[in-house]
């Protein structure tokens, strides 16, 4: 997953925190999945295809939403992506008293309010930290992007995010941002070990 302008010995003694919370990386990042978002992810299951990105902490997840929305309104300006123009992009973490409420940055909507519109958009993408990695159920789920590192238990958990079927859909997508791509091995691991 190499990104324009980084190389590895940059990081080799930055802390997990330093990298994950970059904004420039957060950026790079944010560019790729937007663009993957209007040209595959929502083409998916016959237009109906969802993502969803998870993210080491709250203030990567609020650099990505504003980050991925705005390339993501740039993109939809092409005429030939205007149709997913009223995609959502939504956050979902549990609230800090470090950090804007997620609820402040879904239009003042609850979480409850976000996951039910959620699922009732034909298109969307939903940013989280910690929540929704375990016992979240939509089945237009097609793609997960990881900017975390995840392991055991919780990384089959995270994964099965995308595993769910529904008429039409025929495959699921993980796309692993993390440093070095821990979670190749990291996911290998916890199938072995489970």
């Amino acid at each position: 997953n190499e990104l324009e302008g980084f190389e590895e010995k940059q990081y080799k003694d930055a802390q997990k925190k330093q990298i994950y919370e970059n904004r420039d990386r957060i950026n790079a990042v944010a560019k790729y999945v937007a663009d993957l978002l209007v040209k595959d992810v929502y083409r998916q299951i016959r237009g109906t295809g969802k993502a969803m990105l998870a993210v080491h902490s709250i203030k990567a997840a609020i650099a990505y939403k504003q980050a991925v929305t705005k390339h993501f309104e740039e993109l939809v300006q092409q005429p030939k992506y205007e149709k997913y123009a009223e995609a959502p992009i939504y956050i979902v973490y549990s609230d800090s008293q470090d950090e804007q409420s997620a609820k402040g940055l879904n239009s003042g909507w609850s979480e409850e309010k976000v996951l039910e519109n959620f699922a009732l958009k034909k298109n969307g993408l939903i940013i989280v930290v910690a929540k929704l990695q375990t016992g979240f159920d939509e089945r237009k789920l097609h793609t997960l992007f990881l900017d975390k590192e995840i392991k055991g238990i919780g990384a089959i958990q995270t994964i099965s995010r995308v595993n769910r079927t529904t008429k039409y859909k025929n495959d699921c997508k993980i796309v692993d941002f993390s440093y070095n791509n821990v979670n190749v091995q990291n996911i290998k691991d916890a199938f072995e070990y489970f």
